[in-house]
């Protein structure tokens, strides 16, 4: 279809401003299609290694900016790399300082698409009879399986942007005449300002700043508009296509928030970079590009854009400090590792699960603790905190799903619903005060609790910080020390209450405690070892993942 598209005759039917918009729009709108196309399928190619790749960018910004050019040109578009960064951060995957300098690559990176524009689409005779490219990736897509049918998709992407390019090109000369854009000096403050608000405007408006940027360069081609109009157009657009973040900042959780508001303010010091040095920069892109072509606006695009990043890496330090007074953390702090975005990245979901699910038990573990302790009150306020993290985690796995994951992922994702039934366990047991101490207890049960309580506090405090080896074989130790206490404690609650030596009601008192003190041994050596196996799995994921990257 979209060879058919790029060779009919369109400029048969005679030419007035509405046919010229209208044909204007399917142009866009095939770009757009064949972008987003070639977006998902490259991030189905490439993802998995890439995520691996940005789990271990834990340095400073300038590791993070490299990181940020790769992910983007992979994936031929910086809004999916910083969806999939605010999910890592909201995970606690990368702290905010690393995560500005792949928003500052991102940046750097998304003047990929200008380049392949540039090169195989705008002013090209010979790109039209590219389109049968259409038809073969649409087979693979349909027919074939797995790395084939993403190719697929790459291809007919790839056909339907240039398509696309094709139904742009021989209107946009007459259609810039028809809106007055060729009056435009771009010479000006006022008009340089006025040309970046459209270009941001045209960028919102579309969620894209590859299509208005191609507009431009159709439009350079055509002769439309001279490049000093097309270069702060290009400006603007690269700051309107932020405008996605706009959309999701409501729905995520401060840390995913905060990278989105870096990535807005990157953009904004890029232009005000941009603006002053727009004369210098349009006259060096011009010279090293060969002229005023669409080559040269891809330079432009490249030099503003390093420009800025670089810029906001060097300013990382003070944009981080400003964004956490800013963008402060809200709500239940159990509920901050689970963001209901998730930058599209399952990896992402699954590892804010396991930390939530962590975060989760070590909280009513030392909840528990106290209560064994002969503190009625600790933790009522955060049952339902509690219950709410357990309500969000269910559906943050849920969202999750199976589809694209490997073996290890799935195991995380099982290993960590156990555990999560495992606190739910806990907090259930919070709730009917199952762990008060017995009215009259004796030394014997002393010793037993302060065994318990020391088990307990150091599962809380891996779960807390899971470094060096999980304490699962002294809890698997302590839960079967639990089991003969308990059974010692009945035949010897037994014998006291026969002799007389101990009411009925403390009898009981006292084995309720004990048996409370023996399911809580177990239900938190379960949730250390599934959380282990969790992150056991998550590692040898990740190094699975890099293992295809490097070979």
């Amino acid at each position: 279809m979209g060879y058919f598209l790029a060779m009919m005759p369109l400029q048969a039917v005679s030419s007035t401003p509405w046919s010229d918009a209208a044909q204007a729009a399917g142009g866009v709108g095939a770009f757009l299609l064949g972008m987003s196309l070639m977006t998902e399928s490259l991030r189905q190619l490439s993802g998995e290694a890439l995520r691996a790749r940005l789990q271990r960018t834990v340095g400073g910004p300038w590791a993070g900016m490299a990181m940020g050019v790769g992910m983007t040109v992979a994936m031929q578009a910086s809004s999916a790399t910083i969806m999939a960064t605010m999910g890592f951060a909201a995970a606690g995957l990368v702290s905010l300082h690393a995560a500005i300098g792949i928003v500052a690559g991102a940046t750097v990176g998304t003047t990929s698409t200008s380049w392949l524009v540039a090169l195989t689409g705008v002013g090209r005779a010979w790109f039209p009879w590219f389109m049968p490219v259409i038809l073969v990736g649409a087979l693979l897509r349909f027919v074939g399986k797995g790395r084939w049918s993403d190719a697929g998709g790459f291809l007919a992407g790839f056909g339907l942007l240039l398509a696309g390019l094709n139904i742009l090109r021989p209107v946009m000369a007459p259609l810039v005449s028809a809106l007055g854009l060729l009056d435009a000096s771009g010479t000006t403050l006022g008009s340089e300002l006025a040309l970046l608000a459209a270009g941001a405007l045209a960028a919102a408006l579309m969620q894209s700043s590859a299509a208005p940027i191609a507009i431009a360069m159709s439009a350079l081609v055509e002769g439309g508009v001279a490049f000093r109009v097309a270069a702060p157009f290009v400006v603007g657009a690269s700051v309107g296509t932020t405008s996605t973040a706009l959309l999701v900042l409501p729905f995520s959780r401060a840390a995913g928030a905060r990278v989105g508001v870096a990535w807005i303010c990157v953009s904004l010091i890029s232009a005000v970079l941009a603006l002053p040095t727009l004369s210098v920069l349009e006259s060096f892109a011009q010279r090293w590009g060969g002229g005023s072509g669409p080559l040269s606006l891809a330079l432009f695009h490249s030099l503003f854009a390093t420009l800025g990043a670089v810029a906001g890496c060097a300013l990382s330090k003070l944009l981080s400090r400003w964004l956490v007074t800013r963008v402060p953390d809200r709500g239940p702090a159990l509920l901050r590792h689970i963001d209901e975005i998730g930058g599209g990245v399952p990896t992402v979901v699954l590892e804010g699960l396991r930390r939530g699910v962590a975060a989760m038990g070590a909280v009513a573990l030392r909840a528990a603790d106290a209560r064994m302790r002969g503190q009625p009150a600790a933790g009522q306020d955060l049952l339902d905190d509690i219950r709410n993290a357990g309500r969000a985690l269910r559906v943050a796995a849920a969202t999750a799903g199976t589809e694209g994951l490997g073996t290890e992922d799935m195991e995380r994702q099982v290993a960590s619903l156990q555990a999560l039934e495992h606190a739910k366990a806990i907090r259930r047991m919070l709730q009917r005060d199952d762990l008060k101490p017995p009215p009259n207890p004796h030394s014997s049960f002393h010793d037993f609790m302060e065994r318990a309580s020391a088990g307990v506090l150091a599962a809380a405090a891996w779960l807390e910080q899971p470094r060096g080896e999980a304490p699962s074989a002294a809890m698997r130790k302590l839960v079967r020390e639990a089991g003969r206490r308990r059974q010692a404690a009945r035949l010897g609650t037994l014998e006291a209450t026969g002799a007389g030596k101990v009411s009925v009601d403390d009898a009981n008192a006292h084995l309720d405690a004990v048996r409370a003190i023996d399911t809580l041994v177990e239900h938190a050596w379960r949730l250390v070892s599934d959380l282990d196996v969790a992150i056991t799995a998550r590692d040898a994921d990740d190094d699975a993942a890099l293992g295809e990257e490097v070979s």
